[in-house]
């Protein structure tokens, strides 16, 4: 199951797939309606990870949202891949836009009509999301990669220039595709050109041609008259069918509500119109509902009226055809109306009806048919049966007679005009044209050159720009005023200084004339306002005619640029003025030479003479003078204005900033003074190749010549000179450079740290440097994945594979191979590189055992890979909580809680459910888990009990939450002593103190003595008697049972053993007399010498007793 697609799509989506494993970014460029949503469906569908799906407006992500669901009820996606898509985010260039703190780390972006990124605006949103998502893969769409504004190519600067598939309308057509329209071309305003030609016939002197042209006017009248109308046209071309959808493209929002009020009249030989309108004043949410029902009402031909929504990215299935009302000369506009009709699988030919004439216009279409009968002669296609685009020109005799006309009338026009401006200048006695603008400009002159503007553009330039002698015949004979005008026009220019070379014979003059070899300033205080005038002169001249000419590097495209200044339409330069300006201005510059342009040419001149790549040094001592100095000025130059520059973000600031320095009073640098400063720095660092940089490009070197992703290592048999040295290289790279960069939190940080990397004396680092140290690194720890990081990864994608949040255990019946290796890996991870790692207790014990890791012969481990392995198994640990660990976290919450030290119960009178539930989690703790694991006697059986729980098949706990139960056992354990327990301690640790083995008794004199003397008396009495005459071990168990669960003062089975075993120990002499007394009362014969020898241990414990205070009533024997 999945996104079928058609086959040119499949092509292009394999192109895509191909091009994504290369590289991080892929563009479609495909016409209007040829199915580009589905291919980003497709690579959505077949993608994992977060995705977002960026596009210009609303209408066009619900219609891709619209796609998905069709899919989904066609059967045509999964449930499984239509969650898939619900879990993409889908926003449109405004949101990016508006979006104060975006989510970051996108796996996967989209870009729907891509070209629309060029607005500043919106390109911020776009830029912010990729930049923050540096790992992603980015798929492009658009039918047009050129902004229509600016021409700007936005394949090449998105995506740069990586075009995975690109096809044009004319392919699409040609191959079939797209089927061609019928196109009904008419002019809807004739009635209005004729009257605006017929005024401007009304404004020509020459009687004879005003007579000649009123008599084309009236032909043109009688044809109209004769023409179809609107209404006849639609019922002629629409067909029979009484419905249909129509997209009407208008110049304005006024233009549209006025043709909304006409539209009625078109259809009315057809049918019944339903109007619907979008545009730009209404919320996207309006226009979407009214996209919706231009959809789905039927049985009325419905007309959708729009200035630009509809321009690009919605598609409207279904299209009968569209109605251009909206003059225009961009192809681009023009190609995206055109495509609202032509789209893969829309029923019955499409029809395009051009009441504006677009057609003859931008003659595009009859190119447009020319390059689709070309493809199909290349492609060997002549003998499918594709249709081609059925053109009805319905009104070319009225236009015809229009066009001559106005030929004729620009002929004379421009004749008449061009006498017109010789004679102005004549009159004016100058050599300079009329201007267009200016203050205080003259009427009559801005209106000449208006003219003169006109001709150039509209009559001179074409006829410049045929390259066949052929091709200027043709234009003379439809032009014949050409050569005269030309004439004219060549024998002004000649006449006529450019500015450019006028304003820098004045600035010469004003140098000579001030005799200073310093040019005239922009700005400053109380400058003269010629000097301020000459000097902004100077300023246009270096930066738009110096600096692009500079710039050039070979010979033909320097000369093909003086040919585009002598051919241009305003301001031409010949080679001869341009060559003198050029050598002008470095004349002015050779002779002006500032402080910093003069020490930066010495220290070239310098590292030249001394045959090095290092600059000179201000900082070690016994320097010879000459380099300390140099060293002291290189210093002070990147101090002082070269940082200074580079620190500046926007191109506005950096133009201010050069031109402050072309207007300071004292040292004023001109911008290509500047420039030469800057550039011949940054050769210098260029050619100035730091340790690190050398560094890192040498253990690349090596690593690539050795053929290993393994990078060299310090430690290790059979080990190279040259490994040891670039693996001591490497480690100090990462410790000293990258490691504290990476601890670094915010983006003000990083950047203070590159800056201060640029700015140190010694071993200097700059950005490019610094950026590509880190890149090349991050190449070797992504190539260098040890096995413990595959394993690792390899775990977590098979938990999200089986939807788990229990990690894969190593052992157990019929447990598959694969969940066996990687528990046992798992396992490993834990035991021999987590535990050792979490077990050491300062920050320099850590950071000595990742060095180690880093360092060791075999399988090395980076610092990233070490810290990626800890915060995975971290996480697999969090989302893997076993019942047991959970209870006793509760259990340790509920006593926290309730402010006691006793653990809950499992019965007793006012018990809550809660501590029931929790009491009876920790006797089966006690009894399931703990008591088992204590039993044990061997460290050998505890590693082995510890291993089975680990691997057990269901509720696995792993060493550390056993661990963590024990441990919070024993906290329970050592709050909670019982005051039986406590006597009983208490009462060893008195016979201890006082070096006896009598325990004390009740009737002693010592207030201590008589109180452990009573608690033992209630001990023996109340605990220890009752369990004693049990007779069964079944019934002892439920003695202790009841002990552990009684209400008040529970004793667990562990306190009352050590109480058992306590009191057995103090009466351990005692045991013979007792088993003595009770063979005496087994045979009547010896009942007499018992008797005697009770008689004589009593008179020896009343001995006793005199002589020790005993007395006799404390015993209970």
């Amino acid at each position: 199951m999945g996104i079928n697609l058609k086959k040119h799509n499949e092509k292009a989506y394999q192109k895509i797939k191909d091009m994504l494993k290369e590289t991080d970014r892929a563009a479609v460029v495909h016409p209007t309606g040829t199915g580009k949503t589905y291919i980003a469906l497709k690579w959505i569908e077949e993608t994992s990870g977060k995705t977002i799906y960026v596009a210009p407006s609303n209408h066009i992500l619900s219609q891709v949202k619209e796609d998905v669901e069709k899919a989904k009820e066609s059967g045509e996606i999964s449930d499984e891949q239509y969650k898939r898509y619900k879990e993409v985010k889908y926003v449109t260039y405004t949101s990016l836009m508006e979006l104060s703190k975006m989510e970051s780390g996108y796996d996967n972006i989209i870009i729907d009509e891509f070209h629309r990124c060029g607005a500043p605006e919106w390109s911020k949103g776009v830029d912010r999301i990729i930049k923050q998502s540096p790992n992603a893969k980015i798929l492009g769409m658009t039918a047009t990669p050129i902004r229509a504004v600016d021409n700007k190519n936005m394949a090449d600067a998105i995506f740069k220039g990586n075009v995975a598939s690109e096809m044009t309308l004319e392919e699409a057509v040609a191959e079939g595709i797209i089927e061609a329209p019928i196109y009904i071309n008419g002019i809807y305003s004739l009635q209005e050109e004729i009257k605006r030609a017929e005024s401007n016939i009304e404004k020509i002197s020459n009687e004879e041609t005003k007579k000649e042209l009123r008599k084309d006017i009236e032909e043109a009248k009688r044809h109209l008259e004769q023409a179809e109308g609107l209404d006849d046209i639609f019922a002629k071309y629409a067909g029979d069918k009484k419905e249909g959808k129509y997209i009407v493209f208008c110049n304005d929002i006024n233009d549209m509500h006025k043709k909304m009020q006409e539209s009625n009249k078109w259809f009315e030989k057809v049918g019944e119109t339903r109007i619907y309108e979008v545009s730009y004043r209404k919320s996207d949410k309006l226009n979407e509902d009214t996209i919706k029902r231009f959809k789905e009402e039927g049985e009325k031909i419905n007309l959708l009226f729009c200035v630009d929504k509809l321009n690009e990215g919605v598609h409207v299935d279904g299209i009968d055809g569209v109605i251009m009302l909206r003059k225009t000369g961009s192809p681009i506009v023009y190609t995206q109306q055109l495509g609202r009709a032509l789209s893969v699988g829309n029923e019955g030919t499409p029809i395009v009806f051009d009441l504006v004439n677009n057609i003859d216009s931008s003659e595009y279409i009859y190119e447009f048919m020319e390059r689709v009968q070309k493809i199909r002669q290349e492609r060997g296609l002549d003998e499918k049966n594709i249709g081609n685009f059925k053109i009805f020109d319905i009104q070319r005799d009225v236009k015809e007679i229009l066009e001559k006309i106005t030929e004729k009338l620009g002929r004379t026009s421009y004749l008449e005009k061009i006498y017109e401006i010789k004679e102005w200048m004549e009159r004016n006695e100058t050599t300079r044209p009329p201007r267009v603008g200016g203050k205080d400009l003259p009427e009559e002159e801005r209106k000449l050159g208006k003219v003169l503007g006109t001709i150039r553009q509209n009559l001179i330039k074409p006829y410049k720009e045929l390259k066949t002698e052929e091709e200027r015949e043709k234009y003379r004979k439809r032009r014949p005023e050409i050569e005269e005008i030309m004439e004219i026009v060549e024998e002004i220019d000649k006449n006529n200084i450019p500015i450019s070379l006028r304003n820098i014979r004045d600035i010469k003059e004003w140098m000579e004339r001030n005799e200073t070899t310093k040019p005239p300033r922009q700005c400053g205080e109380k400058l003269p306002e010629e000097e301020k005038r000459l000097g902004v002169a100077l300023g246009v001249m270096r930066k738009s005619l110096i600096k692009p000419y500079k710039e050039l590097k070979t010979e033909e495209e320097r000369k093909e640029y003086i040919s585009k200044l002598e051919n241009r339409e305003y301001g031409t330069l010949s080679r001869k003025q341009f060559m003198e300006i050029i050598e002008t201005v470095e004349e002015i510059d050779k002779n002006n030479i500032p402080a910093y342009l003069k020490n930066i040419r010495n220290i070239k001149e310098w590292m030249k003479e001394n045959d090095t790549t290092i600059p000179p040094s201000c900082t070690r001592k016994e320097l010879p003078e000459e380099e300390k100095r140099l060293g002291k000025a290189l210093e002070g130059m990147r101090h002082r204005i070269i940082n200074p520059y580079k620190e500046l973000k926007t191109e506005e600031e950096r133009e201010e900033y050069i031109s402050n320095l072309e207007n300071k009073k004292i040292e004023s640098l001109s911008r290509d003074q500047f420039m030469e400063i800057i550039e011949t720095v940054e050769e210098i660092d260029k050619n100035n190749i730091p340790a690190y940089l050398k560094n890192i490009r040498d253990i690349k070197e090596w690593m690539k010549r050795n053929e290993t992703t393994i990078p060299p290592s310090t430690v290790g048999k059979n080990i190279s000179e040259e490994e040891k040295r670039l693996g001591r290289a490497l480690s100090n790279i990462k410790s000293r450079l990258i490691n504290p960069y990476k601890e670094l939190k915010t983006e003000e940080e990083r950047e203070e740290y590159i800056s201060k990397l640029e700015n140190r004396k010694r071993e200097s680092l700059s950005r490019e440097q610094f950026i590509e140290i880190i890149e090349t690194i991050e190449g070797i720890d992504r190539n260098n994945i040890s096995t413990s990081l595959s394993n690792i990864r390899k775990i977590k994608k098979w938990m999200e594979r089986n939807e788990k949040t229990i990690p894969p255990r190593s052992g157990g019946k019929d447990l598959p191979e694969e969940e066996k290796g990687l528990g046992k890996a798992l396992v490993g991870i834990r035991q021999y590189l987590i535990n050792p790692y979490k077990e050491l207790k300062t920050e320099e014990e850590r950071e000595e055992y990742i060095s180690k890791l880093e360092n060791r012969e075999k399988e090395s481990i980076s610092r990233d890979q070490f810290m990626e392995i800890i915060k995975t198994v971290e996480e697999i640990d969090k989302n893997n909580i076993p019942t047991r660990l959970r209870n006793i976290r509760d259990i340790k919450e509920w006593m926290e809680r309730n402010e006691t030290t006793i653990p809950p119960r499992k019965k007793g009178e006012e018990i809550s459910e809660e501590e029931k539930r929790l009491g009876v989690a920790l006797l089966d703790i006690r009894y399931s888990l703990i008591n088992p694991y204590k039993e044990l006697k061997t460290e050998e059986e505890r590693e082995k009990y510890i291993s089975k729980l680990e691997d057990r098949e269901q509720e696995p706990i792993s060493r550390e939450q056993f661990m963590e139960i024990i441990k919070t056992l024993e906290e329970i354990d050592k709050n909670n002593i019982p005051t039986r327990l406590r006597d009983i301690r208490d009462i060893k640790e008195w016979m201890e103190r006082n070096e006896t083995t009598r325990p004390p008794r009740r009737g002693a004199i010592s207030e201590e003595e008589k109180r452990l003397g009573r608690a033992l008396s209630t001990i023996r009495h109340n605990l220890i008697r009752p369990y004693k005459e049990l007779k069964t071990e079944e019934e002892r168990k439920e003695y202790i049972s009841k002990l552990e669960n009684r209400g008040k003062e529970p004793i667990s089975r562990e306190q009352f053993m050590e109480i058992i075993e306590t009191i057995e120990e103090i009466d351990g002499d005692r045991e013979k007399l007792t088993d003595l007394v009770e063979q005496s009362k087994a045979t009547q014969e010896k009942v007499a010498e018992a008797k005697k020898l009770e008689s004589m241990y009593e008179q020896e414990l009343k001995s006793k007793e005199q002589k020790e205070g005993f007395d006799i009533q404390d015993s209970d024997n």
